[in-house]
């Protein structure tokens, strides 16, 4: 019988999938750590971050802007792993070497993407929970404002020009890194 040998692929080959998915596996220790912080919040003497995610305004909801950011957060984090195997299959199937080009898009798609997820889904958290404890009233450790004064005052004010302002432009920036990363992987199958 005639032994196939393989080549085996070096690090250098496959170096920005192994760094997608490290980044990736970092992503989801800090979403572990998260998720030990709200659990632990929720069992705690005056479990407030509970009545955040659960409070209801017909107007204005920031436990929905908390809970969404730390759904997209998970999310997210399953997205960058999800591009490392797609980075490793493409290594895996294209002999061809990154040039400079390819190596720039695949290295700006990585820190777009990961600087851009936690930017934004932290901010909707963050604003979730300060627009939370004004909102939620003072019998369970809040300041219990009105909803109009809450989103004008703090939702709006927190950051500079507002926090939906600056949620949006870090996900356009994810999505322009996503872009040209997909862009990097689409022209190293076509050489």
């Amino acid at each position: 019988m005639d032994k196939i040998e393989s080549s085996p692929k070096t690090y250098s080959t496959h170096k920005w999938s192994n760094l997608f998915i490290i980044v990736g596996l970092a992503q989801f220790v800090a979403v572990g750590v998260l998720t030990v912080i709200i659990v632990l919040s929720h069992m705690g003497p005056e479990p407030v971050l509970s009545i955040i995610m659960t409070y209801t305004d017909a107007e204005f909801t920031p436990g929905l802007w908390f809970t969404f950011g730390y759904q997209m957060y998970i999310l997210g984090s399953i997205a960058v792993l999800v591009f490392g195997f797609v980075y490793r299959h493409i290594e895996n199937m294209s002999e061809n070497p990154y040039n400079k080009k390819t190596n720039f898009l695949a290295g700006f798609h990585l820190v777009t993407m990961n600087v851009g997820l936690v930017v934004s889904t932290f901010t909707f958290m963050i604003a979730g929970w300060i627009t939370g404890i004004a909102m939620v009233g003072e019998d369970f450790g809040g300041k219990g404002m009105a909803t109009t004064p809450v989103h004008f005052e703090i939702f709006m004010t927190l950051v500079p020009l507002g926090t939906p302002h600056w949620v949006g432009i870090w996900i356009l920036v994810m999505a322009v890194g996503i872009i040209l990363g997909s862009i990097s992987l689409i022209s190293r199958l076509r050489k």
